[in-house]
């Protein structure tokens, strides 16, 4: 099955996939992946880069798991204040072990002949600090509440050791606006490379990660209770949209309740 897959990504296969589009961390996982419109930590450097203006002392998230009992997730991420704004590295790893590569037998029957692991990795580097001084003074006038930008660099490598690797760069750009305590607006351009920025495999091939735009709405019902929605949508390559729907409850300093929807 991976020897078909590889063949495939030689010939005909044009986009690869993004492996922050799994989610990063439990708490925008737990919450449909909708935080785009919230980005107050570390999981903010693959979601919206812009959030990480809002981590206001040095901070380290990482998690690890199983997904499906078959796939290896690991995440981390770490900020910095560092100058105006804050500085974050980040790194994301899934990995799929013990696949099988088979050729056919003296029979025709398939015979095992190597088993290897495909990995799905990708680094970033991020910075995110307050433009509403600079957003006031471009345009003259007065902006209420807070505006915050940011941008991701990053570097991705996927494929099987010895077999297909492949690697490329992309970035993402980000914009938070929270007018009061109460509501908050966020927008992420996913890969805004596009074509420029592709996966470029040792066989020769050549892939596209999708670049896509995320929209983001959260509201504070109280300082305990935040509701929030992100919407996908991509021109580029007619991808679908889809829709992100996640609530967080803060009990208390050591419990939070959340739930999601994708």
């Amino acid at each position: 099955m991976l020897s078909v897959t590889l063949v495939t990504l030689q010939t005909s296969a044009f986009y690869s996939t993004d492996v922050s589009a799994i989610g990063v961390g439990a708490r925008t996982m737990g919450m449909g992946k909708a935080f785009v419109a919230l980005a107050n930590d570390n999981s903010t450097i693959f979601m919206n880069p812009s959030g990480l203006a809002q981590v206001e002392h040095p901070e380290i998230l990482s998690m690890h798991t199983s997904l499906l009992n078959e796939i290896n997730y690991f995440s981390f991420a770490g900020s910095l204040p560092v100058g105006p704004g804050v500085l974050g590295i980040g790194l994301l790893q899934s990995s799929i072990d013990d696949i099988a590569l088979t050729q056919l037998d003296s029979n025709d029957r398939p015979k095992v002949t190597e088993r290897v692991t495909y990995a799905d990795g990708l680094a970033a580097l991020s910075y995110g600090l307050s433009i509403k001084e600079f957003l006031s003074g471009a345009f003259n006038c007065n902006i209420e509440g807070k505006v915050f930008g940011g941008v991701s660099a990053k570097y991705f490598q996927k494929g099987v050791t010895d077999l297909a690797v492949g690697n490329g760069v992309n970035a993402d750009l980000g914009l938070l606006y929270i007018p009061n305590e109460y509501w908050s607006i966020g927008l992420a351009q996913k890969n805004v490379l596009g074509a420029a920025g592709p996966i470029n495999w040792d066989t020769g091939a050549r892939d596209e990660l999708t670049s896509y735009t995320t929209l983001g709405l959260g509201y504070a019902i109280n300082q305990a209770w935040k509701i929030l929605t992100d919407y996908d949508f991509s021109f580029s390559n007619k991808r679908m949209g889809l829709f992100h729907v996640g609530t967080e409850y803060r009990l208390d300093s050591y419990l939070t309740l959340r739930c999601g929807w994708e």
